[in-house]
């Protein structure tokens, strides 16, 4: 009914794939989460995070994907010593509204992608998710296969 994350990293993104909980920051407080949902996590000082799914829904399982920069600092050979942003949440109200929208205008239909950059507020300069992780929206037609680029 629950998992522990302790890796450090700079910047952690959770897409919520199916379900419904919450997750404990020590020094953010707790994020209630629904499926669609999109989480942006900082650097957390070592201390854990941990995902549980709601009390009333333990018969249901949850599905978070996650990414992390982690790879990255151990290539540079760095470790992370602050945070460089604040924890974010897309709500998948939102972030489907948005791809809805593009999905509307004119000429829609000829585009080779139709979503919508994820970009957080705290890195306005590189609108992205983090400043160094990206996310697209984005919406496929039905039947179809997106290969890895």
């Amino acid at each position: 009914d629950h998992f522990e994350q302790n890796v450090k990293v700079t910047s952690m993104a959770l897409y919520v794939i199916r379900g419904q909980g919450k997750t404990s920051l020590k020094d953010n407080g707790e994020i209630i989460w629904n499926e669609g949902d999109l989480m942006v996590i900082p650097y957390t000082g070592g201390e854990a995070i941990v995902h549980s799914v709601s009390n009333d829904q333990l018969e249901q399982s949850a599905a978070l994907y996650y990414v992390h920069d982690g790879p990255l600092l151990r290539y540079l050979n760095v470790v992370p010593n602050g945070q460089a942003f604040t924890t974010t949440v897309f709500r998948a109200k939102v972030l489907k509204e948005k791809v809805a929208s593009i999905r509307e205008q004119l000429g829609a239909e000829h585009r080779n992608r139709l979503g919508a950059l994820v970009g957080n507020p705290n890195t306005q300069e590189t609108k992205s998710l983090t400043h160094v992780l990206w996310a697209l929206m984005n919406v496929l037609p039905a039947k179809s296969m997106q290969k890895p680029h």
